[in-house]
């Protein structure tokens, strides 16, 4: 979520866009879908996540880390994002996040 992450990471990713909230709680009624669920997520590591993409957009030379952290790092940051999980699973929503979370459902 949030084009203005946009960063050379979703480029190696593949990715294709960065939706906003409204626009994929739209896609999803108008496909006949109940929004279950909705929250961000990667939200406490997110002033990290901001902090990487502007060093990496002022350095031109810049080529994705993120697929190939040491793996201490790695853990830690898995640690922190299931933190978050138990959050979201608690019934804490977050505002803001690195990506978008939904459970919804098409009705019988």
């Amino acid at each position: 979520q949030h084009r203005w992450l946009w960063s050379p990471a979703d480029d190696r990713a593949r990715h294709v866009r960065r939706y906003t909230k409204k626009d994929l709680h739209q896609k999803l009624t108008q496909a006949g879908f109940q929004i279950e669920l909705s929250t961000s997520f990667v939200s406490i590591l997110l002033p990290l996540m901001l902090g990487s993409r502007l060093i990496k957009k002022s350095n031109c030379a810049y080529k994705p880390r993120e697929f190939g952290m040491p793996t201490p790092l790695n853990t830690a940051l898995e640690s922190v994002l299931n933190f978050e999980r138990a959050l979201i699973r608690s019934g804490l929503r977050f505002p803001l996040g690195g990506s978008r979370f939904i459970v919804a459902q098409k009705p019988v």
